[in-house]
């Protein structure tokens, strides 16, 4: 997706996000929907809702938002202006069907999709910056037949589409016009090879042919493309923080500018039993806290990030968080953070950041940047996970309850639970409390979330996070 295209979205998001919170509730989207579609029914809304909210918990997200934008089977497209218009996909490629389906009969059948096929993707090939051929390759009939009925009906092939555009780096507005072009380019084609095998002269369609494969390969590639052929700047993976970074310089600049005071950045976290369920602790500071820190798009480098974002919650008169973003770079001459007007660019960095990755930046971050985080830290970074769509709620509870068994365990191992009974205190809430003063390290969080089938995480992002690791003490002063 176009940077211009994506920082249009977030302008639209934060419109829509009234209370900014960072999140679009079902009565905020009923509140703009009110003005855009007055005859919107209550059914049709939780249909929108329910078609947006890809996690199902209640609230929209940005990468939930991002996501229906940019999918191709979603009812809404976006102008340049930030304008929601209706988008019926499969209207949008009913012309391309119909130039598949040679013959008019309703379905497509293995020599008409081979025609095609062929057509498109030996066109796409002779272009220039062409890779997109690729994408079309990797299916063959038999897969886009879900049936088996030997034909592909009108159905599977929109279905087909979809997979195929659903990595595309282009906007939905400009699909109707491309998808034109070259259901147009297709057509020419085809009428010219008819008239070859008529009999008449290749050389007088020659120029005409040559006009209609450019074309064709513009247009497809342009429509076809992978998205990260389009966004390959627009790829972060984990890396350290640069020389002379420093949370504690963070909480100064907000202490000055903000009369901020940071939890956690001048002592140690307390904390207090919770109970078995985790929830957000009584760590969080009542005046503020650096919620998550992250590099900036670095294209997939591992080199530690020149710079950095951090988001920073308040907590106003009414008792609601108010957000900022302060920014950490090292090309600007001064080794401080700076308080940035927009989080555009924040939200960029952070949408270009795997899950598994912007939960690792949760907990370091909740672990000053360090080496380890204590266990109340571990609570706040996953709640605020959940909070942001990367791990469901019951999930949590899942965790919580998994590491209090293990700590059962560790207790039962060096025979302390008999004295604990004979004293009369609940085992459970000794665990807890024994939880509270461990301090874990974030890759051994994510490995257990991956044992217990409650995230994925990536080889490859094993492999940023121990080579970050492995340089921290190094790369950090006064963490």
């Amino acid at each position: 997706m176009a940077t211009a295209e994506l920082d249009t979205i977030k302008e639209q998001f934060k419109a829509w996000d009234q209370d900014g919170d960072g999140t679009i509730s079902y009565e905020e989207l009923k509140f703009v929907m009110a003005k855009l579609s007055p005859d919107m029914s209550e059914n049709d809304l939780d249909l929108l809702m329910k078609e947006i909210d890809d996690n199902g918990d209640g609230v929209i997200q940005f990468e939930e938002f991002v996501n229906w934008i940019a999918n191709p089977g979603s009812s809404k497209a976006m102008d340049e202006q930030g304008n929601f218009t209706n988008f019926d996909f499969k209207a949008t490629l009913r012309p391309l069907f119909r130039i598949f389906d040679r013959d008019g009969g309703g379905s497509i059948s293995l020599e008409e999709f081979i025609e095609c096929q062929s057509l498109l993707i030996n066109s796409m090939k002779l272009h220039p910056e062409s890779s997109s051929e690729e994408g079309w390759a990797n299916f063959d009939f038999s897969s886009i037949d879900r049936d088996g009925s030997g034909e592909i009906d009108f159905d599977e092939f929109c279905e087909w589409q979809g997979q195929v555009m659903k990595e595309c780096g282009v906007s939905k507005q400009a699909m109707p016009e491309l998808i034109n072009n070259i259901v147009e380019a297709l057509k020419t084609i085809l009428e010219i090879d008819e008239a070859v095998q008529r009999g008449e002269s290749e050389s007088k369609v020659q120029k005409a042919l040559q006009e209609s494969v450019e074309k064709v390969a513009k247009n497809a590639q342009a429509l076809f493309s992978k998205k990260s052929d389009h966004t390959e700047q627009a790829r972060s993976c984990w890396c350290n923080p640069p020389r002379g970074f420093s949370l504690q310089l963070l909480a100064r600049k907000c202490a000055s500018e903000l009369g901020l005071g940071l939890g956690g950045l001048d002592e140690k976290e307390k904390s207090k039993p919770k109970g078995r369920r985790l929830s957000r602790s009584s760590t969080m500071s009542a005046t503020g806290q650096v919620r998550l820190c992250i590099p900036a798009i670095n294209g997939g480098r591992h080199a530690p990030a020149s710079k950095w974002f951090a988001r920073v919650s308040r907590c106003n008169k009414t008792g609601d968080d108010e957000f900022f973003i302060y920014v950490f770079d090292v090309n600007s001459g001064k080794l401080d953070w700076s308080r940035s007007e927009s989080d555009a660019e924040f939200q960029a960095a952070l949408a270009s950041l795997p899950k598994d990755i912007k939960i690792f930046c949760l907990l370091k971050t909740r672990g000053l940047m360090g080496k380890t985080v204590a266990w109340p830290g571990v609570r706040d970074a996953l709640m605020e996970a959940s909070e942001m769509g990367l791990l469901r709620k019951e999930d949590l509870d899942v965790y919580g309850e998994a590491m209090i068994e293990i700590m059962l365990k560790m207790m039962e191992d060096n025979d302390e639970i008999v004295d604990i009974e004979e004293e009369g205190k609940d085992l459970v809430e000794v665990a807890i409390e024994k939880l509270d003063a461990e301090a874990m390290q974030p890759l051994q969080v994510l490995a257990s979330l991956a044992q217990l089938n409650l995230l994925d995480v990536s080889e490859n992002s094993i492999e940023q996070m121990m080579d970050g690791e492995e340089g921290m003490d190094d790369m950090l002063e006064g963490a």
